[in-house]
């Protein structure tokens, strides 16, 4: 490789050029060039190549120090991390997919807790009430979107910049700066609607929105085009250099990352080196931080193998030596389409830009001749450019360093924007509450459909059940067969015209064989039949019961052949059949001169004290069909709320904005209520007023303890969806839970069927006592001054408040 040497005017000529092309699309011709123009030039064209007692005087805005974490005891994600990021700079981190950067990051956030040592962010320890880190001391950008796709761009931005308590105005200013910062489309045009490359500059803007005095972002330029992805480094630059902006950047564009102040490579877990790029480059003797990274993973591979040695000469089992690449998994990242104009210098030696120094456009100092200075710079032919020689003198770059130190005390607080947040650390700050709610609302706003189904499924369900349960069967077929003779066959017609004929049907047949077949083969439910002497035979029981035999009794019995594989048809004609038959004697014996109350039950039946005699079926479940299915229904919607945030990245995003676990709670049963409210009134509208139901006591009390256990259902599906880690495993767990608890809680059947154990262990199902409760209500006309009514509210209100309370905790712990 050819080799050239040149003179610091010649190469301040050159960056001077290169300056302008980049900046400004075309050559300044400046009268004058000083040192400090120099100095100011070469930060913008290429990284000052950095003393490492300089670096000793800068401010940490990071430390970590012997910083470990796992999953799995047996297979650490970081082991011993210790890395400093000074405030006011840029710092790269730089390492494989799965080598534990996103995990580092989530610890400096405060989302996520080390097993060993220490953190400190602004010299306080992230996730404390004394940090402002997670909040609006921080900007986060996930390496996944993590952006509401219903959201317009400046919904996306505004509801960030309520998130961290920033004025509608500032919001407003912000966000026309980014859009032309960033090149954004038109701030009404859907996230969805966007191309990859456009929605990862949105998620950009959100970081940046509040100015937070650190950034961190996980691979932000991906996808992003080159002359945009300058502008974003020229603007990361610019925020640290005037307002003390740290910003913490993994990047697999690998000499992007020479445009930092400083980097970390990182390989399973390990910190592999820290220091500036361009001393990097100058150890060891590399063109690219790519071929560093190399080295770097060669050295431990070597060592790595040494160990291997050293421990198989211990054991005294010589095998062969393995290459270095099967030791450690070591993948330089490349990227074929690398930042060149600000990592690469072309020296061109053209007879214009002499003729600019020639004529008298730019002047170079005097002083600064090849005698007195002796800083250099080695080219090669190709145009890739590092420092392998002398560093840029200290005295040089002094005034910068005072500068660079007077910036950082005035930028010394953790918030360094132009407005105070407020306290990160209330549990509950109503305003973002407010912004959280306003999110629910353009999410659902957005998709009509889900509010049209939340609502609609509760009332076609009622709607269905009160279709099916609110009307008894009706000309169910039974066959009758008659071998009496016609003339002397009153008593069988009499007792035939007895039968209600809306309920049953008859299907008259010549025998008893044919009868039964119909049966069998389901045209008929039941068989009655008449035996051929049976009106002479009856009546003789009534006239002349001294003389009555055996025989006559048999001859005058109604035979009744049911079909029992069909419950509610067999109870159902057998008590049409009794009724009849009731009816049946009565005429017999007023037609035979008797009192027809001489033939009633002994068992005389009294009012009611509750209820009344005509009850239905349908109304003894009615209420407690509702109380489940509204239950469910609710349990079933909060189920899937914070899990799919969890999913989407929606939640850990906004939990580094600052939003704690009782906010998003509360703000989902908040917004919530709404359509549980609805689905109540439109379940009792359809029960007592287009299917008649009766009610002796107030619908206001039934539907007040309906809607607090529809409550409780959404609480139960709010908590499900924090422990759940999927919106598969959430489903299920709704299905498993509400099944037991409708089969236990004497919806379909009494509780009193069961063991006196199992009943009292029923008691505890979070339905059964507000279903008994409005039992009581709707049939005996109490009130909720009642104590057995009281019960089932104050249940209802005991669930809610201990299972919301679980949620809490365990939203908390396992965030």
């Amino acid at each position: 490789m050819h080799l050239k040497m040149f003179s610091t005017k010649k190469y301040s000529r050159y960056l001077e050029d290169q300056f302008d092309r980049q900046y400004y699309g075309a050559r300044l011709k400046l009268k004058k060039f000083d040192t400090d123009e120099f100095q100011s030039l070469h930060s913008k064209i290429y990284p000052p190549f950095i003393d490492s007692s300089q670096e000793a005087h800068l401010v940490s805005c990071v430390e970590v120090r012997d910083l470990s974490f796992h999953y799995n005891p047996f297979n650490p994600i970081l082991k011993s991390i210790t890395i400093d990021v000074p405030r006011g700079k840029i710092y790269a981190l730089l390492g494989a997919s799965g080598c534990g950067k996103t995990t580092l990051l989530r610890m400096i956030l405060g989302t996520l807790k080390p097993m060993s040592g220490t953190i400190k962010v602004f010299n306080e320890t992230p996730g404390t009430k004394e940090s402002n880190v997670p909040g609006s001391g921080v900007g986060y950008m996930p390496q996944d979107l993590a952006l509401f796709m219903s959201f317009t761009v400046k919904e996306t931005l505004t509801f960030y910049g309520h998130l961290y308590g920033m004025p509608i105005d500032m919001i407003n200013y912000r966000i026309d700066h980014l859009v032309d910062l960033l090149n954004l489309p038109k701030k009404n045009r859907l996230v969805s609607q966007l191309s990859g490359g456009q929605q990862r500059r949105v998620s950009l803007a959100v970081t940046m929105i509040h100015m937070p005095p650190l950034l961190i972002l996980d691979e932000p330029t991906v996808g992003v085009d080159s002359l945009l992805r300058l502008r974003i480094w020229n603007y990361l630059e610019d925020i640290c250099r005037d307002r003390g902006t740290t910003v913490i950047i993994t990047t697999h564009y690998t000499e992007e990352a020479r445009n930092s102040f400083r980097v970390g490579f990182i390989d399973s877990g390990v910190v592999l080196a820290e220091d500036n790029p361009q001393r990097l480059l100058y150890k060891y003797n590399c063109d690219s931080l790519e071929d560093v990274f190399l080295e770097l993973c060669l050295e431990k591979a070597k060592s790595n193998n040494i160990e291997i040695e050293n421990e198989e000469k211990k054991n005294s089992n010589q095998i062969d030596g393995q290459e270095i690449n099967n030791t450690i998994n070591c993948k330089p990242i490349k990227e074929k389409n690398q930042l060149k104009l600000q990592n690469q210098i072309i020296i061109e030696e053209d007879t214009d830009r002499d003729d600019l120094v020639n004529n008298g456009d730019i002047k170079s100092d005097p002083n600064n001749n090849n005698n007195n200075n002796t800083d250099r710079c080695q080219i090669d032919d190709d145009g890739d450019q590092y420092s392998k020689s002398k560093k840029l003198s200290i005295e040089k770059i002094d005034d910068l360093e005072s500068k660079l130190k007077l910036k950082q005390q005035q930028f010394s607080s953790p918030i360094s924007m132009g407005f105070r947040a407020a306290n990160n650390h209330h549990y509950l700050n109503t305003r973002r509450i407010t912004a959280l709610l306003e999110k629910n609302f353009i999410l659902f706003k957005r998709n009509p459909s889900s509010i049209i189904l939340l609502n609609l499924i509760p009332v076609l369900q009622m709607t269905l059940f009160c279709i099916t349960f609110n009307r008894n069967p009706e000309n169910i077929p039974i066959a009758v067969v008659n071998d009496e003779n016609r003339t002397h066959s009153l008593s069988n017609k009499l007792f035939i015209e007895n039968i209600d004929s809306k309920a049953l049907k008859i299907k008259p047949y010549s025998n008893v064989e044919d009868a039964i077949k119909s049966v069998q083969t389901l045209h008929t439910h039941s068989v009655l039949t008449f035996q051929a002497n049976f009106s002479r035979n009856f009546r003789r029981r009534f006239l002349k019961p001294e003389s009555v035999t055996d025989k006559v009794i048999e001859s005058s019995k109604i035979g009744f052949y049911p079909d029992t594989t069909h419950a509610v048809f067999h109870l159902y004609i057998y008590q049409h059949i009794l009724e009849a038959f009731e009816r049946f004697i009565k005429a017999i014996g007023v037609s035979m001169g008797y009192n027809p109350k001489y033939f009633g039950s002994p068992v005389d039946l009294m009012e009611p004290i509750y209820g009344r005699m005509d009850l239905k079926y349908f109304e003894f479940v009615a209420p407690g069909m509702i109380i489940a299915l509204v239950h469910g229904m609710s349990m079933l919607m909060g189920s899937f709320s914070v899990v799919s945030e969890r999913h989407s990245g929606y939640l850990e995003r906004g939990m580094v904005a600052g939003i704690k676990a009782s906010e998003i709670l509360l703000s989902h049963l908040i917004f919530f209520i709404v359509p549980v409210f609805t689905q109540v009134v439109l379940c009792l509208f359809l029960t007592f007023y287009i299917f008649g139901n009766h009610s002796v006591g107030s619908l206001w009390e039934i539907f007040f303890i309906t809607f607090i256990t529809s409550v409780q259902g959404l609480v139960f599906g709010l908590t499900l969806s924090v422990i759940c880690p999927t919106e598969l495993a959430s489903l299920l767990a709704v299905f498993i839970l509400e099944a037991p608890f409708i089969f236990t809680s004497g919806v379909l059947w009494p509780l009193s069927s069961l063991p006196e154990s199992v009943q009292k262990a029923c008691l505890w199902n979070p339905i059964t006592l507000p279903i008994q409760s409005t039992h009581y209500i709707m049939f005996r006309g109490w009130t909720l001054a009642n104590i057995q009514v009281l019960f089932g509210l104050g249940t209802c209100l005991a669930y809610i408040s201990i299972v919301l309370s679980i949620g809490f905790i365990t939203f908390e712990i396992f965030k």
